[in-house]
């Protein structure tokens, strides 16, 4: 009996050497797969300028806030309102990289400029025309 309760004790410490993981070499890089192209492909944030890009629809409990990544707007703290900007497009004519990117974005329809601060490579509220 007291020999069952050894192995029982044990049985847990054996049962993750069995893992695939414990088996194979450690230290030595698998290669993933990347996609070089494709039709999202990753765009670095200095390739930015000159892309166009649109100010895609929020959902209705959202929209009284504007576009919270832009400032330059007639919205609340500067924002650029939801009526002002969706559906429209703009032009991205300046790129800051810093701490978070800057990007200045001209409107075609007016000529009206937002510069939206960019949080881990990504612009909220709008996507590029060519995607």
């Amino acid at each position: 009996m007291r020999s069952w309760v050894i192995v029982l004790a044990l049985f847990p410490c054996v049962t993750p050497a069995q893992s695939p993981y414990v088996r194979e070499r450690v230290g030595e890089p698998r290669t993933a797969a990347t996609v070089e192209s494709g039709p999202f492909a990753y765009i670095p944030i200095e390739q930015w300028q000159g892309k166009r890009v649109i100010f895609l629809p929020e959902s209705a409990k959202t929209r009284e806030y504007g576009y919270q990544s832009f400032t330059g707007g007639s919205g609340r703290f500067g924002r650029p309102t939801y009526e002002e900007c969706v559906g429209k497009t703009g032009k991205v004519v300046q790129v800051t990289t810093e701490r978070y990117a800057k990007v200045t974005v001209e409107m075609e329809e007016n000529g009206k400029r937002y510069e939206g601060t960019v949080y881990a490579d990504n612009l909220d509220g709008v996507a590029f025309l060519d995607e």
